[in-house]
This record gives C-alpha cells, structure tokens and sequence, in this order.
C-alpha cells in the first residue's frame, strides 16, 4: 500500500522536486546539468535468472556489471524480489526475467547487502545501470524517482 500512494504522491510533488540525480551530473555554476547519462557503447551482460514460485528471482550464474568505473559481482544463488511494487504495477513496468528493469531491479536489491554501499548509492547505480540498459527515460525517472522517494520514506 505505501508502494502505491508513493506512486500517486510523487506526480503530484514533481513540480517541486528537483530532478532526479544521475551519476552524470557535475556541480558547479559554470557547469551544465543534464538528467540523461550518455548511452554507452555496449550493454551490460543480461544476468541468468529463473523466477521462484513466490514471484521472486534467483541468479543462477554469477553476474558481473561494470558502472561508474567499478565492477560488482552477483553471486550464483542470489534472491531478490525484482521491482519492488504491487503485481499490477510490476507487470506494467515489464517484471519477467528478460526485462532489462527486473536485471537493474535485482542488482538494485543486490547493492543494499552490501556493507560499503549506501542505499542512495544503491539508487545511483539502479538508474546508471537503467541507462545503461538503455530503458526509455521516462520509465528511468518513474523507476528512480520511487526508489529515491522510498529511501527518503524508509531513513526519514
């Protein structure tokens, strides 16, 4: 349920909201912003899932992905609930093992198991990788800005 009034409130609030960060901003005055990361040469790997009975995604070959200069691994074996919403909400945002936004989902619940990433790294690095994967930028702001709408509700 907080999933959903998330989604009705932050159209709502856009008008007052800054636009979402991605990792391609520079501060500064003298510096233009731009929201779009550039479009990179080559995709990254499709990660190897299977869908568990309860909706949830399993990795079943280790994942590599490279962003922001780093390499992260998946492990074989990880599970992940996929997009985080009601299941009329995820079949519209494409929640199946070959949508791009399911593979930065689970990478995206990958990162909060991590010790030395923070949850707004975590929301850095999904909408990275979302461009990466070359997701259309509309649904790259919906996708980021709930993610970072939910990190504000859950740490505020």
């Amino acid at each position: 349920m907080r999933y959903l009034l998330l989604l009705c409130i932050l159209p709502l609030c856009s008008c007052s909201m800054p636009a979402p960060y991605t990792p391609t901003q520079s501060a500064g005055p003298d510096r233009k912003i731009s929201r779009k990361a550039p479009t990179p040469v080559n995709k990254p790997a499709k990660p190897k899932l299977t869908k568990l009975e309860n909706g949830h995604y399993r990795v079943t070959q280790a994942w590599t992905v490279k962003l922001s200069n780093k390499t992260f691994r998946v492990q074989k074996g990880y599970t992940s609930n996929g997009i985080t919403a009601p299941s009329y909400i995820k079949k519209s945002l494409g929640d199946n093992i070959n949508a791009p936004t399911t593979w930065a989902a689970v990478f995206h619940d990958w990162c909060f198991t991590q010790k030395n990433i923070s949850r707004s790294q975590a929301d850095d690095y999904f909408v990275e990788l979302m461009h990466a994967y070359r997701i259309p930028q509309q649904k790259i702001d919906l996708m980021g800005t709930a993610a970072r709408g939910y990190t504000l509700y859950k740490y505020w």
